[in-house]
């Protein structure tokens, strides 16, 4: 996020101009825009919950076992984490100081992250229905593109091609900003959800219900679908207008110019508007792929630990 933040507050900056435009749009193309936007919010109301239930789950926890041996007779301080601390944290953990201590710093460690992932996580989904905000309607306006005589279907199609380049261009800015950290996500998903899946298994032979393992999965999967989801909504909805645009009628213009033009739009709208990896797009084969290949690792582990 750090790297890219001049990329991401100039893809910020686009959007912010592009609604204030808005009031200036048709009730039909409004509503379009307002249906993206309330999506948006609730994109962001959904990270916060997981995010923030996610967080809560340890803490929760510990302070159900704290009550629980209080309540026993049997009182004593518990670990929020079940790890080993470095020498002298481990010898001393006990200390209502340093137990203090070491569970306030994980506490704002928690609440960082929460933020973080709060923040950061909704932006590519975010960018993402705008740019399916235009696309819809450029498609409603090719619908309409040849109500007029040839001279305002010429106006009418230079301003769609106009706001097709800029989608096109937002699209390439999400990419960039957005290429690395998805494509890290997608590769360590692939390792992330075999192993915590089999950790679980594990745990629960024991008897054991593994929270913190399970918030893990549940995160681990909503951050590799998120964004292969929005991305397959954005490449349907450019296909779609690809299919308006084959279908609007343009071959029979007699105006060559307008035609040429068309056809300048379809030869673009053929390559899939969509975020890629290095060797693919980003949507729901992909991911479907990310999960089979961590099903084979899951099956591999459990053959050889098993």
């Amino acid at each position: 996020m750090s790297w890219n933040q001049k990329k991401i507050r100039g893809i910020l900056n686009l959007i912010d101009e592009d609604y204030k435009i808005v009031k200036n749009l048709p009730e039909e193309e409004q509503a379009i825009m307002h249906k993206y936007i309330k999506r948006g919010r609730e994109v962001s109301v959904e990270w916060l919950t997981v995010t923030g239930g996610g967080s809560l789950i340890f803490p929760g926890k510990n302070v159900i076992l704290l009550l629980y041996y209080w309540i026993i007779g049997d009182p004593k301080l518990i670990p929020i984490f079940d790890f080993e601390y470095p020498a002298f944290i481990e010898n001393n953990v006990d200390y209502l100081v340093i137990y203090l201590t070491v569970y306030a710093l994980i506490i704002y460690f928690g609440s960082y992250a929460t933020c973080m992932y709060t923040a950061f996580t909704p932006l590519g989904p975010i960018f993402m229905m705008h740019c399916c905000s235009w696309l819809e309607i450029m498609e409603i306006r090719i619908g309409k593109l040849f109500d007029g005589d040839l001279k305002e279907t010429e106006e009418k199609l230079k301003d769609i091609i106009k706001h097709l380049q800029h989608v096109y261009s937002l699209v390439e800015q999400i990419l960039t900003s957005f290429r690395v950290i998805y494509e890290c996500t997608l590769r360590g998903a692939i390792l992330l959800i075999p192993i915590t899946f089999y950790e679980i298994i594990m745990a629960a032979n024991k008897g054991e219900v593994p929270l913190e393992f399970i918030s893990l999965i549940v995160g681990g999967v909503l951050v590799t679908s998120s964004p292969c989801y929005y991305s397959e909504l954005l490449m349907s909805k450019g296909e779609s207008l690809r299919q308006t645009m084959y279908s609007c009628g343009w071959e029979s213009v007699p105006d060559t110019k307008i035609r040429n033009m068309i056809r300048l739009v379809l030869v673009r709208a053929l390559r899939p508007c969509a975020l890629r990896s290095l060797f693919k797009p980003i949507c729901l084969e992909t991911l479907a792929e990310v999960f089979q290949q961590s099903y084979a690792i899951f099956n591999v582990i459990n053959s050889m630990w098993n």
